[in-house]
């Protein structure tokens, strides 16, 4: 007999697997499943949106969605742009938005700046203060002034977070997030 799923954490688990299987979905008719990084990576940042506070001013208004911008030659740009792929702890919807330029800190609130991008070239995690949450996978991401530093692991993605700055930016991280991530080797974060 199937139980009704009523935690919180376990629908929004489920809901993230629909999602990627919308994303895999030729390989999933194939019959065969094989995540790529980026896909892995994408989940993480829809995860992160789900279960990070921001301070209400980081917000136009109570309905503003929680905006993840990924660079326009990111694989899945084209397919996620402007697309509600969940929704937060607090009901925002989560979108994604492609940017052709590093976008303004008040227009996102999760910024991924991933390694050999050429949009987001040069850019310093530093310089998006406010309450954005920086997002990188480059290898001295958090010592560079990011907050999440995602990591290849083989075959797998893990990520280190940097709490400090993350306080500092006035974001609060589930626990439930930050009982996942791994140190950071070289930092006291």
């Amino acid at each position: 007999m199937y139980r009704i799923v009523k935690s919180t954490f376990c629908r929004n688990v489920l809901f993230f697997c629909i999602l990627l299987l919308e994303i895999v979905s030729p390989s999933y008719a194939e019959g065969t499943i094989t995540l790529s990084k980026s896909k892995i990576k994408l989940s993480y940042l829809v995860n992160f949106a789900r279960y990070v506070r921001w301070p209400t001013n980081a917000f136009n208004s109570s309905g503003s969605p929680v905006v993840i911008a990924i660079d326009i030659e990111h694989p899945y740009s084209e397919t996620l742009d402007n697309k509600k792929v969940g929704i937060t702890k607090e009901g925002r919807d989560i979108v994604f938005k492609s940017c052709s330029t590093p976008p303004e800190s008040k227009d996102v609130h999760i910024i991924y700046i991933q390694e050999g991008a050429s949009t987001f070239v040069g850019i310093d995690a530093k310089q998006f203060g406010g309450s954005t949450l920086t997002v990188g996978d480059a290898q001295d991401f958090i010592h560079s002034g990011g907050v999440i530093q995602l990591m290849d692991r083989g075959k797998n993605i893990a990520f280190s977070i940097n709490q400090k700055m993350a306080q500092k930016l006035g974001l609060n991280i589930h626990y439930k997030i930050l009982k996942m991530a791994q140190p950071l080797v070289g930092t006291d974060t």
